[in-house]
């Protein structure tokens, strides 16, 4: 792993190697474990736009060479660490947080470009109490089949897709890649971040339990623009239901394994389900769904085999999972 840091003085940037605290920590991250495209200079581009008279301090984390270069010659400010080898974004957003230094900390990743008053939003949002919020992530203009099946299959399996429109207030999750946090609700996780990578689904369940509401905010919002190839998807979230089922099998009872293998085929329907009844809650999304609809069966199935795999196999440490990936 290389780090640099390149800091030419201005005010608005904050030198993530001081021990003093900022008011923002933006930690990005890209993976070339699949078949992706990135945009790092947008990305970046919009951010440095936003500084202002705010300290912020700004991570960007990746395994590819070419990436690094582009970072390190044309964004001075930003600390760059460069992986030496390919591994998923959760293990990449494991280098940086553990040196994140700002009150509050934003997580995104380099496909996702944010709005033009985002860092704005995170600091008016995080005003009060609230430990952890959940922004937008919203379609870009142009996306292909592909790309709305991408972000079908990614988000909308979950139980509340944080696009338009919603309300502000409690949420059971914070997507990772539009995610806020107070630095001591991460603090409490950072042995396990710097170990595994930060998994946003453990630390919002840890957050959870520990008896802390997470919130959405629509005003925080980025756009969504990864450019998975077909078959870098489908490996991707086969890997991703690996993760999932040997989580899930390291926490359960054999009763329960034997359940989750049993009612495995039809996990598939469980998540287009979910996905379906998203689609019917926004409504204004029926059109692309309806045109990416066996793109988005056929990822969720990826998803599936891979769960299923982990949940008959004989390895049950999620860390294990984790760092297989790597």
């Amino acid at each position: 792993m290389n780090e640099k840091n390149q800091d030419t003085g201005d005010a608005s940037m904050h030198d993530s190697s001081s021990s003093t605290q900022c008011e923002l920590s933006v930690v990005l991250a890209a993976s070339h474990e699949d078949d992706i495209g990135h945009s790092w200079e947008q990305c970046l581009t919009s951010i440095a736009r936003q500084l202002n008279h705010h300290t912020v301090e700004v991570f960007a984390v990746t395994d590819n060479a070419a990436e690094a270069r582009l970072i390190s010659e044309k964004f001075a400010n930003v600390t760059l660490i460069e992986s030496e080898t390919r591994q998923p974004v959760q293990p990449l957003w494991g280098l940086a947080l553990p040196r994140a230094r700002g009150r509050v900390i934003a997580i995104t990743d380099a496909c996702c470009i944010p709005d033009a008053r985002w860092i704005e939003a995170i600091l008016r949002a995080h005003e009060d109490d609230k430990i952890a919020i959940g922004g937008a992530i919203e379609m870009a203009p142009g996306s292909s089949p592909v790309d709305w099946a991408v972000y079908f299959a990614r988000y909308f399996v979950r139980h509340m897709p944080l696009t338009f429109p919603f309300d502000a207030g409690p949420t059971l999750e914070v997507p990772c890649e539009n995610g806020t946090y107070k630095h001591p609700a991460l603090a409490e996780n950072m042995n396990s971040i710097a170990a595994t990578g930060f998994w946003e689904v453990e630390v919002n369940a840890n957050l959870r339990g520990q008896g802390h509401t997470l919130w959405c905010d629509p005003r925080i919002v980025v756009q969504y623009t990864n450019k998975f190839s077909l078959r870098g998807f489908a490996r991707h979230r086969w890997v991703h239901g690996r993760i999932f089922g040997r989580m899930r099998a390291a926490k359960c009872t054999p009763m329960q394994r034997a359940f989750y293998i049993l009612t495995a085929p039809a996990i598939p329907i469980v998540l287009l389900s979910r996905v379906v009844r998203n689609v019917m809650r926004k409504r204004r999304f029926l059109g692309a769904f309806a045109l990416s609809l066996p793109l988005v069966i056929g990822f969720l199935i990826c998803w599936s085999v891979g769960e299923f795999a982990e949940l008959i196999s004989r390895h049950t440490s999620p860390q294990g999972t984790a760092q297989s990936q790597r």
